[in-house]
This record gives structure tokens, C-alpha cells and sequence, in this order.
């Protein structure tokens, strides 16, 4: 994957398989790229290769007892949104 499309892709940690399955075939309907991760380690490596936005579940984030996911979206640059008109 290119690193813009890497840059417009959804991340997802979903609490199970069949979970992350349902999500990814509404992401792929919607034409829109995503990756499925199986972890948070995996995910925070995936956000530092780079990605548009991440969909966690409140289970997910809550078993991050090392705050590893707060602390890889903070090194993030802000977003920033550029219109069609400019």
C-alpha cells in the first residue's frame, strides 16, 4: 500500500474475529480501505505507519493497561482539512 493510502485507511480492533469481520465488510461496501488489527501492539504499529482514522471498541481501549494506544495517537500531526475550494 502506497503511504497516502495508507494515510486515508481505517484501522480496526475489534473485540473478536467475527466482530472485525462485520465491520470489515461494511468499510469494503463503502469503498473505503481498512486494515484489521489483532491487537493493540499491532494497532499503535499500524497508526505509526500511518492511517486516516481508527475505530477501537471501549473493550479494546480499556485493556490497554500500558496507555500504549493514547500515547501513538498523540505522536500523530494534527488532521487538517482541505477543502475542494482551495
Amino acid at each position: 500500500m502506497s503511504e497516502e493510502g495508507r494515510e486515508h485507511r481505517v484501522l480496526v480492533l475489534a473485540p473478536t474475529g467475527r466482530d472485525a469481520a462485520n465491520t470489515g465488510n461494511i468499510l469494503q461496501q463503502a469503498a473505503l480501505p481498512f486494515f484489521i488489527c489483532r491487537g493493540v501492539e499491532q494497532l499503535c504499529r499500524e497508526i505509526e505507519a500511518g492511517v486516516g482514522a481508527v475505530l477501537v471498541t471501549t473493550e479494546a481501549f480499556m485493556a490497554d493497561r500500558e496507555q500504549r494506544l493514547p500515547q501513538a495517537l498523540q505522536r500523530q500531526p494534527s488532521f487538517k482539512f482541505l477543502s475542494s475550494s482551495n
